[in-house]
């Protein structure tokens, strides 16, 4: 796979996943003190994390499957993954299960993947 691809797509994701810890720290150090729920802003992390890699890993998936890029985007996959967020959690209210958690280790894992090479 082409090494160049990777190494320069990769900065705009790392500085929103920067962007993304920064936010959940600000959000416990400004809760401290009162209803802190930490575990909930992990959840909101680990989510953003799976919106920001997950589409970079799609579209490394997809080179190598294809060999070309036709009608998938970056921006495209995220807006359909965030579909699919807003879709489960309204799925979550009827079944009593709580799926963002799968959503949120396939974010660990395309951090990983993504960070790795």
């Amino acid at each position: 796979m082409d090494n160049s691809y990777s190494n320069n797509s990769i900065m705009p994701e790392i500085l929103a996943s920067v962007i993304s810890v920064v936010a959940g720290l600000m959000t416990y150090i400004s809760r401290l003190g009162f209803d802190n729920d930490f575990i909930l802003i992990m959840k909101s992390v680990l989510l953003s994390f799976f919106l920001i890699f997950t589409p970079n890993q799609v579209m490394k998936w997809r080179k190598v499957k294809n060999g070309s890029y036709k009608l998938l985007s970056k921006p495209l996959i995220f807006l359909l993954l965030f579909m699919i967020i807003i879709i489960v959690s309204y799925i979550e209210n009827y079944i009593n299960i709580n799926l963002l958690n799968y959503f949120c280790l396939i974010g660990i894992i395309a951090t990983i993947k993504t960070i790795i090479g």
